[in-house]
């Protein structure tokens, strides 16, 4: 009796841990579920809030490149308008150089001229008298 008793306690006891092996593992797995959801939560917080950076990142990067851009060109604008300014200035002044000269040239061929057409008279007005006198 002392024997089947100790059987029936085994058997007893067997049923025990394996109900309580069931019991903890439904207990583990429930526990599991709920750190994975939770995970699974925090995961896709941490996934949206790391996307909303990544978009801010961009449209900061995005401006800070076309200010940059707008600066270069706005430098790159300022740097021809005044080449082109000293070109201007540089064809104003060989402009101005050369109308003076061509008007010394001009200046000094009407004088040549005018000297060439006075000794012309002067030699026909001595004629015209040589020949008076004659």
């Amino acid at each position: 009796a002392n024997q089947q008793r100790n059987e029936e306690m085994e058997q007893a006891m067997n049923r025990l841990k394996q109900e309580h092996s069931a019991e903890l593992a439904r207990v583990k797995a429930e526990v599991m579920s709920s750190v994975n959801n939770s995970q699974s939560e925090e995961l896709r917080k941490m996934n949206a809030a790391h996307q909303m950076e990544v978009a801010q990142v961009k449209n900061e990067m995005r401006a800070a490149a076309a200010k940059e851009w707008n600066e270069k060109m706005e430098k790159m604008a300022q740097g021809h308008q005044f080449q082109m300014e000293a070109l201007k200035k540089d064809l104003t002044s060989n402009y101005e150089a050369k109308m003076k000269q061509m008007q010394k040239q001009a200046n000094d061929n009407l004088g040549r001229e005018v000297g060439r057409a006075t000794q012309a008279m002067k030699n026909e007005h001595l004629k015209e008298i040589e020949s008076l006198k004659r």
